[in-house]
């Protein structure tokens, strides 16, 4: 078993691989201990062109044991094609993946970035590009924080992707996919990508920001919102799986901005915010907050099946013209239990609520 040996102040590599899976060892600041096995076919690693070319077959590079570290990239690269895997789950320390102004990673065909180690997380800073994808598996955290412009999606099957703008995710027209995993945001994001929640669901970590979402959510799957701050859904969403609001606010944006079919529950450190939108909903349980603004001519949360009642409902009304005789329809349903502990009801000046 072959290993090479790399000293230098900024790491530079060119590994090509045809089916082979190459180890980094005991990763540290200007060294990188690269050995070679299963290989069926044959790999080197050099100083030289500076680029990962990864060409066919099912390819993996993995840190197997050591301090973590980084790789620095130098100039322009080939692409990371056929089936390639960057896993980093027994690296001890945390990892990142760089490279100088103008330096990019294409992705010609599906990458997997892979990280079970909940402790050390894993930073993709280079820009990656082309028609490629990025699927994100284990329970560990991805930070996506280049401007990137791949077009094949992305795809969270496990752990968190943790992202500064919508850019993180590639290109705008690459749709985003859950199937268990968490997308964390670390400042204000807006989107208007296509995402589907599949059979595992998906969780939106809003981490104290805002996060926008104006295109469609579709699939199966469940949404959870979790962590301080909004989740705005301003799209018409088709999603089956119902809502969660474990912690934090979802603001609806639109009428129905949550579908009509799905089962709604709100935790008790979670606000469901529905502004003046008329939102039908499967049925509804809440321990958490319930707010709305009250409109004539629409009910503001319309239940087909139970509405399990507590918390607080916090009411407000909707800028119109006021006048005598006026009734305001906040909840329907096909049946009710519970109720809630709080009711505030901010009053307008000059509004006579005496009688």
């Amino acid at each position: 078993m072959n290993k090479n040996r790399i000293s230098a102040f900024v790491v530079s590599i060119l590994a090509c691989l045809s089916a082979a899976q190459f180890n980094a060892r005991e990763a540290s600041a200007g060294t990188i201990y690269v050995t070679s096995r299963d290989n069926s076919g044959t790999g080197t690693l050099r100083e030289a062109a500076n680029y990962v070319n990864v060409n066919g077959g099912t390819n993996t590079i993995s840190w197997i044991t050591g301090s973590g570290g980084s790789i620095y990239l130098t100039s322009a690269l080939s692409a990371l094609n056929g089936n390639t895997t960057l896993d980093v789950t027994n690296s001890t320390t945390a990892v990142s993946i760089s490279g100088a102004d103008g330096v990019y990673m294409p992705l010609a065909g599906s990458v997997t970035m892979s990280n079970d180690n909940v402790s050390n997380p894993m930073t993709v800073s280079i820009v990656l590009s082309s028609t490629g994808s990025v699927t994100k598996t284990g329970d560990g955290v991805l930070y996506l924080t280049g401007t990137n412009t791949y077009t094949g999606g992305t795809f969270l099957n496990g752990g968190t992707v943790a992202i500064y703008g919508d850019s993180g995710l590639g290109n705008a027209t690459g749709a985003l996919s859950f199937n268990g995993g968490t997308l964390k945001i670390m400042d204000t994001v807006s989107m208007s990508r296509l995402i589907t929640l599949n059979a595992g669901g998906g969780t939106f970590d809003t981490n104290s920001q805002n996060l926008t979402l104006s295109g469609v959510i579709d699939g199966s799957g469940r949404l959870t919102k979790t962590g301080l701050g909004t989740l705005y859904l301003n799209a018409a969403n088709t999603y089956t799986g119902g809502t969660t609001v474990s912690s934090g606010t979802l603001q609806v944006g639109i009428d129905n901005g949550l579908p009509s079919s799905g089962a709604v529950s709100v935790g008790q450190e979670g606000t469901l915010a529905l502004s003046d939108y008329a939102q039908a909903v499967a049925s509804y349980s809440g321990s958490g907050t319930l707010g709305m603004k009250l409109r004539t001519g629409i009910t503001n949360l319309d239940v087909a099946g139970t509405a399990a009642l507590g918390g607080v409902l916090s009411l407000s009304f909707a800028p119109q013209l006021f006048t005598d005789g006026q009734t305001f329809t906040p909840i329907t349903a096909g049946a009710i239990t519970g109720q809630f502990s709080t009711i505030l009801v901010e009053v307008q000046q000059g509004l006579d609520t005496s009688s």
